[in-house]
């Protein structure tokens, strides 16, 4: 069943429930004020109220009717599937989409952001670059060519950024200018060769023995809630933004179940007896989770105070050149280091990859393998069983 909700930030949005607990959320982009927004009924007040020239009315009538369409289509319960595909049926019959790759992107952006997209930042990160490279001027789609991909990737690696942070900016720029092009608003399908080069750059993850030290800490405050939010992370494999979601009612016989909020997935993750003392800790509903920047500082903070201050080289490519440092490895602690430190000792543990990637929800092996540097570790594994080293 479908509805229209006006919330905070002042935007009409149409709700389809995929399940009692998962809502599909489409964005209408019409923004009404609060007085004027009957919420009874779900409506505006004034029933000839338009928005840019529309009747809102309507407005609402199509985003049902293309709900409807992308329904009919898809028996899925794929959120990011079917969202996109009411935002298909709507431009069938649409003629003002942006035909500039740049306002697109931009639409695109607000619209991340309006719906509560994790990754919106980074999308919005990406749009910045592309303005100063074309010095925000419009762009056709007919320019995002393979002229565009060599020149651009010059330009970027010009600014020293990092080889997989270029790859990312690719892999945005892919997903954005793939969906108007799925959404017939352009015939270039230069995008489908634009490659990206992902470097193989050094990262950490915790050992058991590390996130014991981490846990057996005696904390208070906000340092104690940072460590048990990213205890949290490390036995579960779940994303930062999940993280506040753990709750014992979604615990049932030892397994936690849960949906993304990135991919809309349902994970089914058995409990490690640290998540249950934490839920128990805090009667079953985590307190409140501070910003990922703020985390990133106190994590910091207890890793130091755990003692891991192993001294831990890494290799960068930045500007095409190969960056090496060593730093304590507390320095190197983010919300991050708590999910790859769950496939690294799960693998370690000698649980199959395949298994792992379930938790994790890679699709692939050769991105996990650069994930937790699978092939090292491998090699470790099998060299510490031989008599040799015992």
């Amino acid at each position: 069943m479908a509805t229209f909700r006006r919330e905070s930030n002042g935007y009409i949005y149409l709700y389809h429930w995929i399940d009692p607990n998962t809502p599909l959320k489409v964005s209408t982009r019409i923004k009404i004020d609060e007085k004027e927004w009957n919420k009874k009924k779900a409506r505006p007040r004034d029933l000839d109220a338009n928005h840019q020239g529309n009747s809102i009315i309507r407005e609402m009538e199509r985003y049902e009717s293309a709900l409807i369409g992308a329904l009919n289509k898809h028996d899925t319960d794929n959120i990011q599937l079917l969202r996109e595909e009411v935002y298909m049926q709507l431009n069938k019959a649409d003629t003002s989409n942006p035909v500039d790759f740049i306002d697109y992107f931009r639409a695109y952006v607000n619209e991340a952001k309006e719906i509560g997209k994790s990754n919106w930042k980074a999308y919005n990160t990406c749009l910045n670059h592309l303005n100063v490279y074309f010095n925000n001027k419009p762009v056709p789609y007919s320019s995002i060519d393979l002229r565009f991909y060599g020149k651009y990737n010059k330009y970027l690696t010009s600014k020293q950024l990092a080889t997989n942070t270029i790859a990312t900016q690719w892999k945005l720029i892919k997903a954005v200018i793939g969906k108007a092009h799925r959404e017939g608003l352009h015939t270039n399908d230069s995008y489908r060769h634009f490659k990206k080069k992902m470097g193989s750059a050094d990262t950490i993850f915790l050992s058991e023995e590390e996130l014991n030290k981490m846990y057996n800490l005696k904390l208070i405050g906000y340092l104690e809630k940072a460590r048990d939010y990213f205890l949290i992370g490390a036995y579960t494999g779940l994303r930062f933004d999940d993280w506040d979601r753990v709750s014992s009612e979604k615990v049932v016989n030892g397994v936690l179940t849960l949906r993304s909020t990135k991919t809309g997935e349902l994970s089914t993750i058995p409990i490690h007896p640290v998540v249950s003392a934490i839920l128990d800790k805090y009667e079953g509903e985590l307190p409140y989770k501070p910003s990922n920047q703020k985390m990133n500082e106190y994590i910091k903070v207890v890793a130091m105070r755990a003692n891991i201050n192993d001294h831990v080289e890494t290799r960068i490519t930045k500007g095409g050149v190969r960056v090496i440092n060593t730093s304590e490895k507390h320095e190197l602690v983010t919300t991050h280091t708590a999910r790859r430190s769950l496939a690294t000792n799960l693998v370690l543990r000698g649980v199959s990859p395949y298994v792992v990637m379930k938790v994790t929800g890679h699709k692939s092996l050769s991105s996990f393998e650069r994930y937790v540097r699978l092939q090292e570790l491998e090699a470790m594994i099998e060299l510490k069983s031989l008599s040799f080293f015992k």
